[in-house]
């Protein structure tokens, strides 16, 4: 707090002792804002999401003994069921339900100088609705709550043979009050940002119920002095305004989440209260205690992504002193209160797994992003504490990712981009016959292929059927020559496989006893090379898988044979040289890719 600030609140106060002169009372209860206002505002029931309960004893003036004036309060509020989840997921973001509600209710008995008694039963109903909520910060938001009291009250003196009439004093300007029941009905609203709290309600009923009340309040969120200050006006009617000004200044955190704050205030009465004498400025007062809150680690009750987490919150306060500047020979004002809380909390781990349920987010394009998701879900919320709500959900995450890699793996294999290698002696090989068509004609005719073959680089499935997709494809020579200069192949490290390549690789199985390992004639294993009869088209005659043999070209003009009856052998082709031309015209065969080295 400035020294500047200090002074001025220093010359208020002697001030205050200078114009009161009177005497008089202070009625509503000055601890922490929620003990005083959540009875009395019904909006304020709205402005956190949870269930409370909370339990409120003021005793005035000790050295009246029996006669002192006492108010006891017992509460409750909780919100109700709404139809958008807490968590503001973004599977949910169309959702226009931006509200919700919740009931409370409490008992007050006030005891007012020995002799006059009121008991009270409330109920309370709150809604909310919430404006600048965004998806990348859902804790933040601005609130406009309203709410509505409805309360039954008894009032009874305690002393029937004592004439009570006052016409000054509004509690007593009418025997008529006394030992009847009576309704009052008090509406309240509350504006709420991270800037300021405002919040106002009026009672109306009987004559003694009628005030009303108005405060502002620095939000939690700021820093410095404003934090937590509030400016409240309670307005008794008849010009009787009670000013207050408070203060919840905090005092350090220690372990366990329990933090610790300083409470204290002033307040006086402007206006007339009791007497036609009375001063302008009457009754100053000062308060101050200590409040102490424990704050609970945020848990899930329920495994549900959709259900927020909640945290417990229990909070007490004590005045230390607590009176009238006129009235201290009647000795300072005890009060004390107790609120437990159970409020919802966004969970950033619900709201992490539910952005892998979105349509538009679990494509190949995000994988990056995705995957550093997952690393951090796995980090902060695959935790001990957190693992029974979160271990299925990690399981469901890794099966995203597993899956987003397993199509992007065959969309960079039908690019041409990527492929799955196994590892053979000291090369490495594409574990399927190729399909590959960039800068290729995908041919699906016998009449297309014996026009086009002759001109351009042309493939086909064997015998133009797409079922046989799983045999790779079947290329001309001049698709051979396009793959082997391709330019895409080349940059992810591949080329085309020739006759040095193939002759290697089965020097290397006979050598090293994996002549196996190349073969999968029974098309059960995709763990090995997976040689096996495909078939193939050689100048105008169509072999098939079932003729039991394949061929790959190897160079632009040469091929190499292989059948599974004669496993660890290559059968080179040996062609009359006129035949030459219309081979590398119209025949086709497989090709195989290896890493380059």
């Amino acid at each position: 707090m400035t020294s500047s600030l200090k002074l001025k609140i220093y010359i208020f106060i002697i001030n205050c002792i200078l114009f009161g002169s009177v005497y008089g009372q202070q009625r509503f209860i000055n601890n922490l804002r929620s003990f005083n206002d959540l009875f009395m505002n019904p909006a304020k029931i709205m402005e956190s999401h949870g269930a409370s309960f909370y339990l409120n004893h003021r005793q005035q003036f000790w050295n009246m003994r029996q006669n002192s004036p006492s108010v006891t309060v017992v509460g409750f509020k909780t919100n109700l069921n709404t139809r958008y989840s807490q968590n503001l997921l973004y599977t949910q973001k169309n959702r226009s339900h931006k509200y919700n509600y919740a009931i409370g209710g409490y008992y007050l008995n006030s005891f007012t100088g020995g002799i006059y008694e009121q008991n009270e039963f409330c109920g309370q109903f709150g809604i909310q609705w919430k404006f600048g909520q965004y998806l990348e910060m859902p804790d933040y938001y601005s609130q406009l709550n309203f709410g509505i009291t409805l309360k039954g009250m008894n009032n009874k003196y305690r002393g029937n043979s004592i004439y009570l009439y006052d016409k000054n004093d509004i509690a007593f300007s009418s025997v008529s009050l006394s030992d009847n029941y009576q309704v009052s009905v008090i509406p309240g609203f509350q504006y709420v940002n991270d800037v300021i709290h405002i919040d106002g309600f009026y009672s109306f009923g009987p004559k003694d119920q009628e005030f009303a009340g108005l405060s502002f309040m620095g939000s939690p969120e700021l820093n410095g002095f404003f934090k937590e200050t509030a400016l409240r006006l309670n307005y008794f009617g008849n010009q009787n305004i009670q000013v207050a000004l408070s203060k919840v200044h905090d005092l350090g955190s220690g372990l366990s989440n329990n933090i610790w704050s300083f409470n204290y205030g002033v307040n006086v009465f402007v206006g007339k209260k009791y007497s036609e004498i009375s001063s302008i400025i009457s009754n100053p007062g000062l308060f101050f205690g200590i409040i102490y809150k424990n704050i609970g680690k945020p848990s899930k009750r329920k495994p549900d992504f959709k259900k927020p987490m909640r945290k417990n919150i229990f909070k007490g306060a004590i005045n230390l002193f607590d009176a009238n500047f006129n009235t201290l020979y009647l000795g300072p004002s005890a009060e004390a209160g107790l609120v437990l809380s159970r409020n919802t909390v966004v969970c950033e781990c619900d709201r992490m797994y539910d952005q892998f349920l979105l349509d538009e987010a679990r494509n190949t394009e995000n994988l990056g992003m995705l995957k550093n998701k997952e690393t951090t879900f796995l980090k902060e919320c695959n935790t001990i504490e957190y693992k029974s709500s979160y271990e299925k959900y990690s399981v469901q995450i890794h099966q995203i990712i597993a899956n987003l890699e397993e199509d992007l793996k065959e969309k960079e294999i039908e690019k041409g981009a990527v492929y799955e290698t196994t590892p053979f002696g000291t090369q490495e090989w594409h574990c399927e016959n190729l399909s590959f068509t960039e800068g290729i004609t995908l041919v699906s005719s016998q009449a297309e292929w014996d026009k086009l073959s002759p001109k351009k680089p042309c493939c086909c499935y064997i015998n133009f059927d797409e079922r046989n997709k799983s045999y790779g494809l079947l290329y001309n020579s001049k698709a051979f020559k396009s793959i082997s200069n391709n330019t895409k192949l080349k940059n992810n490290g591949f080329r085309v496989a020739i006759k040095e390549d193939w002759n290697k690789l089965f020097q290397s199985a006979k050598k090293d006893y994996f002549v196996e390992r190349l073969y999968n004639c029974g098309g059960n294993s995709n763990k090995g090379f997976n040689l096996k009869n495909s078939g193939y088209f050689d100048q105008e005659v169509w072999y098939k898988p079932e003729d039991g043999q394949t061929n790959y070209w190897i160079s632009e003009d040469n091929v190499y044979g292989f059948q599974c009856d004669s496993k660890g052998e290559i059968m080179p082709d040996e062609i009359d040289p006129d035949l030459l031309r219309e081979r590398t015209e119209k025949s086709a065969f497989h090709i195989r890719i290896i890493k380059s080295k």
